[in-house]
């Protein structure tokens, strides 16, 4: 069973719907008979719903202040539970009541006691949830097909016992009592919510986390503590003698500070283990007998304790595997420290280096916050139906680590974890976290004028960016800087078709076929001669450029394109111009022509890759649109040029281009903008539409060109981001090792040199493969530092410390040389000529 939209009318900031209902936005399939029902809307057609859409994995609510968003999320929850999201106000959620009624809606007006309505359209029901249902309501599903059987549930109590009206099919509606709504409500998705203002906390009392076993509570960790020691505190209270508003009389002042105390630790207590019960008991899987074995070993016996953190800790590696959600190093580790009772959170990285929290930035400890609360959600919704919620979470995460969390909200929806049964929805601000792979997810809010109260801006208008960007406050380009990983095009309609192209065919679990367009950066020169300028000016001082393909056109200028940024540019005799500069290997500029071949027609352009027979079908629409007059006066003509069998043989797009000039005397040229927009419009109709513009075997074609772009673009990334960590590694051991020489010009402690050595040996992580080699050579120099400390020696002076330090310059020179040395040359500790006496 999944949520298919929701409905709200006089709900909070939704009044009632004055924008209607486009019929892109709301499928033919799902019926509303709660519009014109007469018991459930007296006035019947005049105050419709609002209705939202839902995907069936994610979606994402986008909005300016005001605007509705969190409203949203909790109209869902208090239909599926009866009690909204948690916020400052109501740490539980607040109950479903009267006080939820729009301000200015007409209602108020008319009548004070009324109740808004809100509820939820499900659909894609299982044959035992339909009889389930059935059973409790009397109502018999029309069709035994899951995927066509629909139902809702609209919350509008009155004075009666009435709660609910439930209603499927067409015209089949019945009513519900408290205690049927109760019975459905188990039935329903329930509700899990991602707290965003939750942050992990340093340390904690091992004896606080066992209370929260003992509590067994999954939200609220040792709330009835909280509230006993609550309650023994205010009883304490009231035995104290008032004098007067400024002076309180306490006969024994000790006690009253007691009493205190253990209401004050209750309360913290109970706010900060809820988190920590969430990772230990649920994620883990660490039982309550583990932590009370280690709460009662003796300090005598602590390494009994050390052996079980350690296994933790590698539970921690296994069940979170961090380093992949939390990319800025692939070395991340979170871990347990245990001493005297309290359990510590520590952080290492590829330094090698031990950091505590508070050494760390804050949006680290919300990010692993956020990872554990999904990481639970995910342990517990296996097999089973759940809606995930969650209110604003970029406040606290930089750009990257919003782009971590979008991958954890996919592996929380995936197949391979929920079985396709979570749906998520979510609220945010930032543009980071809105998946360009499947723009579809978004549903704009926005405050409407007066009394018009929260509005849903249709899909039609998503389609272009604009509203997007103005909800969120964004005001620059949508790619103004180069990102880490980029794909740069010649112009605006290639950067256009290949972004749309990959949207409308890459699927969730399919995603891997195309480019994840939250990694990679697909950049516009504006035109061939631009990308020079732009690679040129991505670089800053002797700095390389990021890891960078280029897609070039197979047309003379995209030819000379090539030669200037790889450096092979060479002016002619008498020309002014200079010899190009290399700014990029040739191995990651790629041509469009040697990518994709075709024997119908050539292809020049990005936009050649669409099969002549779909172009076509898309300038058809197109002239029928946009110019109808010149389609009426030229259409015979335009046709017999259309049927002409050598139409594409210069590439699709420059023939028609020509083809529409030669039509209009010159007067129009191809908007390659607006076809292209007809053809996704017309993709998109494939599957309603009755009538088949576009054959479906074009489609394949396209479809297996996208992905043979996809797959040799990525095959480059791949490269160049390979490059780019060799020649970033490179720096920055060559960079350590100028920094230790200068340390240490004369002396070095043995110890010292080790910690160097093993310092270096992280870094190679970051070559790659490439560092395989150096790896080698770095783990030999270890084992003679190995040989050094067992002989008791603890520092390295005069003409032996000279000799490593001839060994650390040539490491600098070239790191990734350096075992060839090793290979031919020999070095200093295998030569006992040199004066150094090998251990």
């Amino acid at each position: 069973m999944k949520i298919a939209s929701v409905l709200l009318r006089w709900y909070k900031s939704f009044n009632i719907n004055y924008m209607g209902y486009p019929e892109d936005r709301i499928p033919d399939k799902i019926f509303r008979p709660w519009n014109d029902n007469k018991k459930l809307n007296p006035l019947t057609g005049k105050y419709p719903f609002i209705e939202i859409p839902l995907e069936k994995d994610v979606t994402t609510i986008v909005g300016g202040n005001e605007s509705g968003k969190s409203h949203l999320l909790s109209a869902i929850s208090k239909v599926l539970t009866g009690k909204g999201i948690p916020d400052a106000y109501c740490s539980e959620g607040s109950v479903f009541s009267r006080t939820d009624l729009c301000h200015y809606t007409a209602q108020r007006s008319i009548n004070a006691t009324d109740w808004p309505n809100i509820g939820l359209v499900f659909d894609e029901l299982s044959d035992e949830e339909s009889e389930s249902i059935a059973q409790i309501t009397s109502a018999a599903f029309p069709t035994k097909d899951a995927k066509d059987r629909h139902f809702a549930i609209v919350l509008a109590p009155t004075g009666t016992d009435l709660q609910a009206f439930f209603f499927w099919g067409k015209d089949s509606m019945a009513m519900l009592d408290r205690s049927k709504l109760d019975k459905i409500r188990k039935l329903l998705p329930r509700v899990e919510f991602i707290k965003s203002d939750l942050a992990m906390c340093d340390q904690f009392v091992i004896n606080d986390l066992i209370k929260s076993y003992n509590n067994n509570s999954g939200g609220s960790a040792d709330s009835t503590y909280g509230h006993a020691e609550a309650s023994k505190f205010l009883n304490y209270c009231d035995q104290l003698n008032f004098k007067d508003a400024n002076s309180i009389s306490i006969s024994d002042p000790k006690k009253f500070f007691e009493h205190y105390s253990d209401f004050r630790k209750s309360k913290l207590n109970s706010e900060k283990c809820d988190l920590e019960l969430l990772l230990f008991r649920d994620v883990l899987g660490i039982s309550l007998d583990a932590l009370e074995y280690v709460a009662n070993l003796g300090i005598n016996v602590r390494t009994h304790a050390d052996s079980l953190v350690n296994l933790w800790n590698n539970e921690i590696d296994n069940q979170l595997n961090l380093s992949h959600y939390w990319r800025q190093d692939d070395s991340f580790k979170l871990r347990i420290n245990y001493k005297h009772g309290i359990l510590y959170f520590e952080i290492t990285d590829r330094t090698g280096v031990t950091y505590c929290f508070k050494e760390r930035s804050s949006g680290l400890r919300y990010f692993l916050s956020y990872y554990i609360q999904a990481k639970a959600i995910e342990r517990s919704a296996k097999g089973s139906n759940a809606i995930i919620l969650m209110d604003e979470p970029d406040s606290f995460l930089s750009i990257v680590g919003q782009k971590n969390l979008l991958s954890i909200f996919e592996s929380l929806v995936g197949s391979d974890l929920s079985n396709q049964k979570c749906q998520l929805v979510y609220t945010t601000h930032s543009p980071f976290l809105i998946n360009r792979n499947f723009p579809f997810r978004l549903r704009l809010v926005r405050k409407g004028d007066v009394e018009e109260g929260t509005q849903v801006v249709d899909k039609a208008m998503l389609r272009r960016y604009e509203p997007v960007r103005s909800a969120l406050g964004i005001d620059c380009a949508q790619t103004l800087f180069m990102g880490a990983t980029n794909l740069v095009v010649e112009g605006p309609s290639d950067q256009f078709v290949l972004c749309e192209l990959v949207r409308y065919f890459a699927h969730q679990d399919t995603i891997s076929d195309y480019l994840d367009l939250n990694s990679i950066t697909v950049l516009s020169a504006e035109n061939a001669s631009g990308i020079e300028k732009l690679l040129s000016a991505s670089q800053w001082g002797n700095e390389p450029i990021p890891a960078t393909v280029v897609l070039l056109d197979s047309d003379p200028a995209g030819e000379t394109a090539k030669l200037k940024i790889t450096g092979a540019f060479k002016p002619q005799k008498g020309n002014s111009a200079k010899t190009s500069q290399r700014l990029i290997e040739d191995a990651y500029v790629l041509s469009i022509g040697q990518l994709i071949k075709s024997d119908s027609s050539k292809i020049i352009s990005t936009e050649d890759i669409i099969p002549p027979a779909m172009y076509i079908s898309a300038v058809k629409e197109y002239l029928k649109r946009w110019m109808p007059e010149e389609w009426e006066r030229y259409k015979a003509e335009a046709n017999a040029c259309f049927s002409k069998s050598d139409l594409g043989k210069n590439g699709i797009v420059d023939d028609m281009d020509e083809l529409i000039r030669e039509i209009t005397g010159g007067a129009r040229s191809l908007d390659k903008f607006g076809i292209f927009q007809e053809l996704i419009d017309l993709l998109t109709q494939v599957d309603s539409s009755e009538e088949k513009i576009l054959q479906n075997d074009d489609i394949l074609i396209l479809q297996e060109r996208v992905k043979a772009i996809c797959f040799e673009v990525r095959k480059a990334i791949s490269g160049s981001q390979q490059a780019a960590r060799t020649l970033s590694g490179k720096q920055s051991i060559t960079r350590f090792c100028r920094d230790f020489s200068i340390q240490h010009p004369y002396a070095c402690g043995v110890y010292e040199l080790h910690l160097f050595l093993a310092r270096l040996q992280n870094e190679v992580e970051i070559l790659g493969i490439d560092g395989d080699l150096f790896a080698a050579s770095i783990k030999r120099l270890l084992t003679h530092v190995h040989s050094i400390r067992k002989a008791n020696q603890s520092e390295l002076r005069d003409v032996e410390w000279q000799c490593w330090l001839k060994e650390i310059e040539r490491i600098k020179h070239n790191p990734l040389m350096y075992e060839v040395y090793l290979s031919s040359e020999g070095n200093f500790l295998e030569k006992p000529e040199t004066g150094v006496t090998t251990p």
